[in-house]
């Protein structure tokens, strides 16, 4: 509603006028209550439906109570249907002087003091039935028409009370209508109106268009006109200038002058309006004629514009994925130190140049330095002396390749000062040229799995000298047990006198054997292990020591030929090694055939090649190929065996960097070939 305020003031006058009619009713002022002595006075009923009527229309447009605005509106409605049936039906509801008594009201004939005109009450009574439809789509048209009505008959009371004609603004001989009260009426049924401006007459006068426009324009010039040409027409019949058909001849002349003057001002506006239009139809013609021309210019300069501003988009695209990347990256950078520092090992980064910028919280927690302490090889104070150059040297060399790192060392726990084993790694990132842009690294520490280790070995080894003991002393005992056999079936004393010689060799084998497991006891326990200048003909010598009592009875023979007569080895280990080779080949061989042992030894690459073989029974390598050196294994049966030498052997060879191969034949004899 454009005009929402200016009919805001609308209500805020009328109840105010209202008002001031009650004032002059109570307190007898003149001027308020019928604005010039002699004419007529508004009614104190008048005066309150005002009040009703303006209260009610000012709450419909600020929108607040509506059952209030109901009750408002309602009262006006019931006070002018009474008022105006007493006036039909010539009876009396009492109604009239109920608040103040109209004293004044028989001197100017009134027959019903106090009372309305009937037209007023018709007038309210249109209005107040109009307030009900007002916001009503479906009658509010019926409501304007209501309204056009009323502010016919109240403008036709005004032009009686302008040009003094009583016939205007009362009917025949009932009272007439109060000249503000016609006034006030007039003003307030066109603004009710214009709740509405769209509809009725009102739509007339109201928008933006040039009927809309000539009507404002006209209507104030012709009711001027035709008003100051009635006013002189009635002055001069009644002071009675002129006669009454020329006075009416007079007035249609004047007329049609004033309507020539008119139409002439209208049709001017018209012609202005139609040189406008034909001026902006010229205008648009020179320029479509020069549209073309613009179109292709600017054309060519929108394409340009939107070759630049794809590539301003492109670029802006980059940067936005760039932003994306960017944010990604941070969010992956914090999920990562989030991951760094939940994980309980430690976490490092070093740049290209390799100066450390990264450790997680673990390092802290473990080491108890902080961020500075650490910096510019701070966590050399942390590391073991005794690790740092090898540490070093492999850290070197990985960075200088760009290669794998990995190294075990000692790191000291800040809370306790111990050094604990970690296993250190470390991986080189780079990017698409293959150039490394960034070191991570890790510390994990192992030092319970290196304990465990260390005492898994330990075990090991252990297990590994039982088993030499037991095995090496075999053969000493079985000899010593053998030799104390014979001497019991002797009955020369030449005969026991050389096996006497013989057990005594045989004991002192055996303690030699004994104290020999005894240095390599003393040995293992110190984690130190010596390699010994051994003559491989000596070895074979306390071999067959061991072993006299076997090699006699069996009538076995043993050649040597050795291209390489002596190494370097664990004197007990190779001694182990020549044992178990010479004892399977004298254990395994033919019943009806004496054992016959070839030892030989040369020099290949650097290593030395030793090859056992014999004319015993062979091994079928078909059947017990891959289980040749394995634990417990027997490829004889009827033999007294627990399948340890093979194994023992194979384990021995091996620890000491060698390999043992073999090639047998059932009944044909077996050859096993070492390189140490």
């Amino acid at each position: 509603m454009n005009h929402k305020i200016g009919l805001i003031s609308v209500s805020y006058l009328i109840t105010l006028l209202g008002l001031l009619v009650v004032i002059g009713w109570i307190f007898n002022i003149i001027i308020l209550k019928a604005v010039l002595p002699g004419f007529t006075t508004m009614k104190v009923n008048t005066a309150l439906c005002f009040i009703a009527l303006g209260m009610a229309f000012n709450l419909i447009l600020t929108r607040k109570s509506r059952s209030l605005y109901l009750i408002l509106a309602g009262f006006a409605f019931l006070v002018c249907l009474l008022s105006f049936l007493q006036n039909i039906f010539n009876i009396n509801f009492g109604m009239d002087e109920l608040l103040i008594a109209d004293n004044g009201n028989l001197l100017k004939n009134g027959l019903h003091p106090g009372r309305m005109s009937p037209t007023t009450a018709l007038c309210f009574f249109l209005t107040a039935l109009s307030l009900f439809i007002l916001n009503n789509k479906r009658w509010n048209i019926f409501g304007q028409y209501i309204l056009h009505f009323v502010s016919l008959i109240t403008f036709i009371a005004v032009v009686g009370y302008f040009f003094s004609v009583p016939t205007l603004y009362k009917l025949a001989y009932l009272p007439s209508m109060a000249v503000h009260t016609a006034i006030a009426l007039f003003i307030f049924s066109i603004a009710v109106s214009m709740v509405n401006p769209t509809l009725g007459i009102t739509g007339l006068f109201i928008g933006d268009r040039i009927g809309n426009q000539m009507a404002r324009r006209l209507f104030p010039k012709m009711i001027t006109a035709i008003f100051v040409l009635t006013f002189f027409r009635i002055e001069a019949h009644r002071y009675q200038v002129i006669g009454v058909e020329f006075g009416i001849v007079l007035f249609a002349l004047s007329f049609s002058f004033v309507g020539l003057i008119l139409i002439w001002d209208t049709a001017t506006l018209l012609n202005k309006i139609d040189h406008q239009k034909e001026d902006a139809e010229n205008e648009i013609r020179l320029n479509n004629e020069n549209l073309e021309l613009i179109v292709i210019e600017r054309t060519a300069d929108l394409k340009k514009s939107v070759e630049t501003q794809e590539k301003l988009n492109n670029k802006l695209l980059e940067k936005i994925e760039l932003v994306k990347q960017q944010d990604h990256t941070i969010e992956k950078i914090r999920e990562f130190k989030f991951l760094a520092d939940s994980i309980p090992q430690i976490i490092w980064t070093t740049n290209v140049d390799g100066t450390a910028d990264y450790y997680n919280q673990y390092w802290f927690t473990y080491s108890g330095m902080t961020l500075q302490e650490t910096k510019d090889q701070g966590w050399v104070s942390v590391m073991h002396p005794d690790d740092f150059e090898k540490c070093m040297v492999s850290w070197t060399e990985s960075f200088t390749k760009g290669t794998s790192f990995e190294g075990e060392y000692r790191l000291k726990r800040g809370s306790d000062g111990i050094y604990k084993w970690h296993l250190g790694r470390a991986q080189p990132m780079k990017n698409e040229e293959g150039e490394i842009i960034k070191w991570f690294g890790s510390s994990i520490d192992i030092d319970e799995y290196k304990k465990a280790i260390e005492l898994q070995k330990r075990i090991a080894q252990f297990e590994d000298f039982n088993r030499i003991v037991a095995h090496n002393l075999r053969g000493p005992a079985g000899s010593i047990q053998m030799i104390l056999a014979m001497m019991a079936e002797s009955e020369s004393d030449t005969e026991k006198s050389e096996l006497f010689g013989m057990l005594e060799k045989a004991s002192a084998t055996l303690n030699e054997t004994l104290s020999d497991l005894m240095k390599v006891l003393e040995v293992r326990t110190n984690n130190t292990l010596p390699y010994d200048r051994c003559e491989l003909t000596e070895i074979v010598a306390v071999v067959e020591a061991m072993l006299t009592g076997q090699i006699i009875s069996k009538n076995a023979k043993i050649y040597t030929a050795f291209e390489a007569p002596s190494m370097k080895f664990p004197k007990i280990y190779l001694e182990s090694i020549f044992y178990n080779m010479i004892s399977n080949s004298l254990k395994y061989s033919k019943a009806d055939i004496p054992p016959e042992i070839r030892i030989t030894s040369r020099f290949a690459n650097d290593k030395v090649i030793l090859a056992f073989s014999d004319n015993g029974l062979g091994i079928d390598l078909i059947m017990h190929g891959n289980s040749m050196f394995k634990l417990n294994k027997i490829f004889h049966k009827g033999f007294d065996s627990k399948g340890v030498g093979l194994f023992m052997t194979k384990t021995q060879i091996e620890t000491f960097g060698g390999s043992i191969s073999v090639e047998s034949e059932p009944n044909i004899g077996t050859t096993f070939t070492i390189e140490l």
